[in-house]
């Protein structure tokens, strides 16, 4: 369950960038829409931990890439992304897992990550 407050808090600092969010009270949840490019992704949160998660990072600044399972900040100058060999993605909460919510997609798996230069 999230509090109102909470939500509050989330539009406040969203203001005046292509993040939207809406509060359903009936289900003390959370609808955020993410850009992703000309697109948008859309998940629910319905945890107070997963709100505190996004009030702690630069969410303002995030952007989800394409039709990956990825999030970016470009001008922070990270990528974010799920790979995972052989398996199929299940849907846009899962892009957000570990900057968003500090978990990981699958318990006892730790993510690895991929260094690319050029």
């Amino acid at each position: 369950m999230i509090p109102k407050e909470k939500f509050d808090t989330l539009a406040t600092r969203i203001v005046g960038t292509r993040i939207k969010i809406a509060y359903d009270e009936a289900a003390a949840a959370i609808e955020i829409t993410i850009p992703a490019g000309r697109e948008d992704r859309t998940t629910i949160l319905r945890d107070s931990t997963q709100i505190d998660a996004l009030l702690a990072c630069h969410l303002e600044k995030i952007t989800c890439v394409g039709p990956y399972a990825a999030i970016a900040s470009y001008e922070q100058g990270w990528v974010e992304s799920v790979i995972e060999f052989g398996a199929p993605f299940f849907g846009p909460a899962q892009m957000w897992h570990k900057t968003l919510f500090s978990s990981n997609i699958h318990e006892g798996k730790e993510p690895v990550p991929i260094v690319l230069s050029s």
